[in-house]
Formats: structure tokens, C-alpha cells, sequence
């Protein structure tokens, strides 16, 4: 899948979701349509697992480390909603093996998921950073504010997710 056509699908959700241009994005009013979608944070995900999408008895669990900075977890639960979203045929199919590792009483989650795709991670992090960036509020924040933290204070990312998305916007170069 090209980027534009990532983007677009994120765009679609940004027009029913979020007409009113309200950042950071509401995740919630996804939720209230997506019955079988659920995002809960977990203390038990390995330090290397910022989140994960487990599909279940016919539902999606949106897993996030609850250990992860605020920004992180908002980047996190767009990441897998990439996922949700573009690649829902796969997550039903596919195999995710959960591992637990009993450390000091505690136990930590690890996955690993079969057939993992560089591609639909590219595709997800496209989709995300257009789902919680979209183009035209990021071009009049950056209009506004023509600062790369003050801008990603705004959309609650951090400034180094805001700088990948004004560079790929052609806003600014590395």
C-alpha cells in the first residue's frame, strides 16, 4: 500500500471522527463505533513492547504499555489502529504467541508475531502520524507556531515524531 493511500484511509477517519479538528485526536469516538475495538493500558508488557494488537474471540484489544511516556502511548494507539484498520484480514489469521517471563513475582508480557512485516509497520506508522497530524492542521500550526516542539506540544506527539511528519510534509528539511 502507498503512502497516499495510507493517508487517505487516516484522512476518512479524520473527516468522521474529528471534523471539528480537535487535537490531540479523540480516540474515543472510535471507540464508540467500533464496538469489537478496545484500547486498555497494561503494566505487564515487556520495556520493549510499547503496544500491541491482539485479535480475540472476535474482538481487537488495543494493549499499551502503561509505562511509556503520554506521548508514546498516543503514537502507540494510532500505530495499532494502522493495523486495525489496514490490516484487520491479517490480524484474524494471524498467529501472535504471548510469552511470559516470571521476573521477581512479576510477570511481563513479550510477543511474537509470525510472519511480521517491515511493510505494514511502515504502514502503520504512516497512518498513525497522518491520523494524529493531519496535513492541513499541522500546516497552520507550523503557519502559527514555526517551532518543532511548540508543535508537537500541540498534537501531543514528541518533537521527533513532529519533525518526521513536517519533513515528509516538505515543511522543513533535516
Amino acid at each position: 500500500m502507498h503512502t497516499s493511500e495510507t493517508c487517505d484511509k487516516a484522512a476518512a477517519l479524520v473527516a468522521r471522527y474529528n471534523s471539528d479538528g480537535v487535537a490531540p485526536f479523540p480516540f474515543e469516538r472510535i471507540l464508540l463505533d467500533e464496538r469489537n475495538l478496545q484500547i486498555t493500558e497494561s503494566d505487564k508488557l515487556s520495556e520493549d513492547v510499547s503496544g500491541v494488537i491482539i485479535h480475540e474471540d472476535e474482538k481487537f484489544i488495543i494493549l499499551v504499555n502503561s509505562n511509556s511516556s503520554d506521548t508514546r502511548k498516543y503514537f502507540t494507539i494510532a500505530r495499532e489502529l494502522g493495523h486495525y484498520y489496514l490490516h484487520r484480514n491479517f490480524l484474524e489469521k494471524e498467529e501472535i504467541i504471548i510469552k511470559s517471563d516470571e521476573q521477581e513475582d512479576d510477570l511481563m508480557l513479550s510477543f511474537e508475531i509470525d510472519n511480521s512485516s517491515p511493510a505494514r509497520e511502515r504502514e502503520a506508522n504512516s497512518f498513525a502520524a497522518c491520523l494524529i497530524m493531519p496535513e492541513d492542521l499541522v500546516r497552520k500550526a507550523w503557519k502559527a507556531l514555526r517551532n518543532i516542539e511548540e508543535c508537537a506540544k500541540v498534537f501531543e506527539v514528541s518533537p521527533t515524531a513532529m519533525s518526521i511528519r513536517l519533513e515528509k510534509l516538505g515543511l522543513i528539511v533535516s
